[in-house]
């Protein structure tokens, strides 16, 4: 199966956290358990052996490089299923805890496990090799971290309840799930497919049971005061390779679960709810004018990057529904800025077919273009940008600086992507795609320009933010403003000097060089 069908499986099989009617439970009883066994029926299919394509010296050095999104034991338990119980509203979350993600050996480490909603994930890099943590829930980008040196550690919590993908893009067999429910009442099926669900008030439940393959799997059980009930789940092989075809009439997820965090939470102020709504229809209806006359015929009528021009400019238009832009203020994982989409709107894209609007286009115009954006993407009804970074006023360029950047540029192992040179001919170039599965080649660096301008800011801001929707992930963890702005004068060391017809005219589309 592949992985946009898994996440669509994810989509499914969360509708089911919250069902008030579901639940009979007994207040005041001693608690009891939930035990019990995931077998897989018939012949389990076998284990791929994966070729680390660009990672052969660290990668299956130890131990094959094995799939892992099926692995069933010799007496038939199927691992790395996710359960919980269904229709749990009222229960408390324990004290916040943290759980653990490593990637080692190449592989993340658990492949699949459950936590509950405010869980600190503490995520660990173990091998001599850059990786990236690429976690999105549903198809919003939680976070994208840069984890390039053995030993490092970055924290992250995960506050919505979901199923979160994870994935390495330099790598990409490697991948991995962390189910984030809203109560404790989870948990994963070990090697030999066992598991338990402590604590359970007495009542009567259904166990749901969820695999990244084969789905989900739903069965009632009842739990008596102070008794441990037996829950066994079985999964048998596909009759048919379609899996969309049995997801595609599962209802979507997405309200559900954002109803479950309220309950856990807190409540959405009603008032100021339905202000936001009355504004983003007044800008719907303000906005889409100019959209669909200056954009919409390669951005599409409904912004989703369809639209009849966009086949012949020979690159693929952003699609604004997604609510996801490369070039923002906002950490890794927020959602850009009105103003950082009227800052692209304004300076187009170097290197696209993406002008800049500043000489069609006056301020206000501009403003209310990128505020329609928003309007199309669901996910600002919801979301705040937060905080934009700080960015420090830029150092000396000299050669002290310049060599210390080559340094971090050699032990972050950005020549992965971007090549020792800087050309973007890097060994995992050639596997790299954006989250919408297009090709994607790195920076040429070389080139002395880059999409979002060509200033020292515009090259510090993408170290410190990462570009969404991209293998590019954010390095502010792990590096200090002053070894970024070393990073940002090596990077600019690498670039061809202008000619003398480049300097005098410019860009012909009007794209500027600066933020």
């Amino acid at each position: 199966m592949n992985l946009g069908a898994r996440l669509a499986l994810t989509t499914s099989t969360l509708l089911v956290l919250l069902d008030p009617a579901a639940v009979v439970a007994q207040e005041g009883a001693a608690p009891g358990s939930i035990a019990g066994r995931v077998v897989f029926t018939g012949a389990p299919p076998a284990r791929t052996r994966i070729e680390p394509v660009h990672a052969e010296h660290v990668c299956g050095v130890r131990r094959p490089v094995l799939s892992e999104n099926v692995v069933v034991s010799q007496g038939g338990g199927l691992a790395n299923v996710a359960l919980f119980l269904k229709g749990v509203t009222s229960a408390p979350l324990p004290a916040p805890r943290t759980a653990h993600l490593r990637q080692h050996d190449c592989a993340f480490v658990p492949h699949v496990q459950t936590v509950e909603a405010g869980t600190t994930l503490e995520i660990t890099n173990d091998d001599r090799l850059l990786h990236n943590v690429h976690a999105l829930l549903d198809d919003q980008v939680v976070f994208n971290l840069a984890m390039p040196v053995r030993g490092l550690r970055s924290e992250r919590v995960l506050r919505d309840p979901g199923i979160v993908s994870i994935r390495c893009d330099l790598h990409g067999w490697m991948h991995a799930w962390v189910m984030v429910v809203p109560h404790p009442y989870h948990a994963t099926s070990d090697a030999d497919g066992r598991f338990e669900v402590g604590g359970v008030p007495p009542g009567t439940y259904t166990l749901v049971a969820w695999h990244e393959e084969y789905g989900t799997r739903e069965i009632a059980v009842t739990v008596e005061p102070g008794q441990a009930a037996r829950a066994d789940v079985a999964y048998e092989p596909p009759a048919a390779p379609a899996p969309e075809v049995a997801a595609a009439g599962a209802p979507d997820v997405s309200a559900e679960l954002q109803g479950a965090v309220a309950q856990v939470r807190s409540q959405i102020d009603a008032m100021a709810a339905r202000l936001r709504q009355e504004r983003r229809a007044r800008v719907a209806r303000q906005g889409r004018p100019l959209f669909l006359r200056y954009c919409a015929s390669c951005h599409g009528a409904t912004g989703d990057g369809a639209g009849p021009s966009a086949r012949f400019i020979g690159a693929v238009p952003r699609d604004f529904r997604r609510g996801e832009y490369e070039f923002r203020m906002t950490p890794s994982g927020a959602i850009a800025r009105v103003e950082d989409i009227y800052r692209t709107i304004t300076t187009g894209v170097l290197g696209t077919p993406m002008p800049s609007w500043r000489r069609v286009l006056d301020r206000s115009q501009r403003m209310l273009l990128a505020e329609y954006l928003t309007t199309l993407a669901s996910r600002y009804a919801t979301e705040e940008p937060g905080t934009p970074i700080a960015i420090p006023r830029e150092p000396p360029n000299d050669t002290a600086s310049v060599t210390r950047g080559r340094a971090l540029f050699e032990r972050m192992q950005c020549e992965q992507c971007h090549g020792r040179t800087g050309r973007g001919d890097g060994p995992a170039s050639a596997t790299l795609k954006d989250d919408w599965g297009n090709p994607l080649l790195p920076y040429d660096f070389t080139e002395g320009h880059f999409q979002g301008g060509r200033g020292g800011i515009v090259i510090y801001r993408a170290f410190s933010t990462g570009l969404s929707g991209t293998p590019m992930p954010s390095f502010a963890d792990f590096l200090e403003p002053q070894q970024r702005w070393d990073l940002v004068h090596f990077v600019q060391s690498l670039g061809r000097p202008r000619s003398f017809f480049e300097r005098l005219f410019g860009d012909p589309a009007g794209r500027m060089r600066v933020p």
